[in-house]
């Protein structure tokens, strides 16, 4: 039977759930699990080339996250059977709580969107990779980004839009440099996406502070 779907909340200041998002790694894990489907953890290792034994432990602490989970099934890869772990139900749109009246919660915070930068800037680098080495179909699906064929119209039109924000951006930098005080942390990212790729940590991962979130 089929499970109800659920929103995974994880607490940034409790160490579990800070351990799986604090790092890249575990992030491209978790994006091939949800992009690909199940896996094992000797599958992964050879994916992201480390050893069985660095693998298993990013694959547990995602698990112990709630957001990797154990699908039941086992298969032969080797001399004995491997248990296949996939993305848990509710994994793609992860709701990270963070209490803005905590030093070390916004401190994390921000580690955490540095770490999903570094991961979307690395994933974006592979599709592309994969387009123009394999062409269009050979692309692995790694998140909410990859080329697109456009017409010159829409070529033209996204083009200006990018030139005006990067100016928008530039000149919001100058004030911020002349202004003390108030403002809001903005953490911007633009993701070009095909329509067959519709998920993904980066994209979907929200944090919140309403306190009625935390798990």
């Amino acid at each position: 039977m089929k499970r109800p779907h659920h929103r995974i909340t994880l607490d940034i200041e409790q160490p579990a759930h800070w351990a799986a998002i604090q790092s890249v790694q575990r992030m491209a894990v978790l994006g091939r699990l949800l992009c690909e489907g199940p896996a094992t953890i000797s599958e992964l290792a050879v994916r992201f080339d480390m050893t069985h034994q660095s693998m298993a432990y990013h694959v547990r602490v995602l698990e112990t996250a709630g957001l990797v989970e154990e699908t039941g099934v086992e298969r032969m890869t080797g001399k004995r059977p491997a248990a296949e772990f996939c993305a848990a139900p509710g994994a793609e749109k992860a709701r990270i709580f963070v209490d803005p009246s905590s030093e070390l919660g916004m401190h994390r915070l921000r580690s955490s969107m540095l770490a999903v930068a570094r991961y979307t800037n690395d994933a974006f680098v592979e599709n592309v990779e994969a387009d123009l080495e394999q062409g269009e179909g050979g692309a692995r699906a790694l998140l909410n980004c990859a080329l697109m064929t456009v017409s010159a119209d829409d070529a033209a039109r996204i083009e200006r839009l990018m030139r005006d924000l990067s100016d928008a951006v530039d000149a919001a930098r100058q004030r911020s440099r002349s202004e003390s005080g108030g403002g809001v942390p903005l953490l911007a990212g633009i993701w070009l996406a095909r329509d067959r790729v519709g998920r993904g940590p980066v994209a979907d991962f929200e944090f919140t502070h309403d306190p009625a979130a935390r798990p």
